[in-house]
């Protein structure tokens, strides 16, 4: 017998309908099935491969090589140098591409390129006021050493005397 709570409840989905359905569709069914489909993929790719054993064997005897020199040479840090060595060793294709792509830092030397040439194509406008430099150094000892020294890094930093100035030229003028 329901009582008066239970009986005002309608339920949108059935719990009854346990079957054959509900454990196919289910998520540990889908997971199983995709963990399933990666270890065909994986062991097709090796078949697939096989035949190409010896050209990748004697790959990663080169690469292996190759990096182990490049890293005794190089000036990092010794316990960098063996992180590395866990990583070629075991994965000689994978830890030689891994490592290139680290010390090339593509992403990095782009930006500093970009830059750096905005610097140099900026450093002819921005002109150092010798007045408001000599008003800085008067009045703001600290201040004027900052802007001594970005001018001194990068060559081309000036610094203003008032808010009231105009950084930029009005059109028409």
């Amino acid at each position: 017998m329901l009582s008066k709570n239970e009986a005002k409840i309608e339920r949108l989905y059935d719990k009854s309908r346990r079957g054959f359905l509900r454990g196919i569709f289910s998520r540990a069914t889908i997971i199983f099935l995709i963990i399933l489909l990666q270890l065909v993929v994986v062991a097709m790719s090796y078949l697939w491969l096989h035949q190409y054993r010896i050209h990748l064997q004697v790959t990663e005897v080169v690469l292996r090589i190759l990096a182990i020199i490049y890293l005794f040479q190089s000036d990092m840090e010794s316990t960098a140098v063996n992180t590395w060595l866990l990583i070629v060793l075991p994965f000689p294709i994978i830890g030689t591409l891994l490592l290139a792509y680290t010390k090339l830092d593509i992403g990095y030397t782009g930006m500093k390129r970009a830059i750096q040439s905005n610097i140099d194509r900026s450093s002819g406008i921005l002109k150092q006021d010798n007045q408001a430099l000599e008003e800085l150094k008067q009045r703001h000892t600290s201040n004027y050493n900052l802007v001594q020294y970005l001018e001194n890094v990068n060559g081309a930093f000036s610094g203003i005397s008032s808010h009231e100035d105009n950084l930029f030229p009005k059109w028409g003028s």
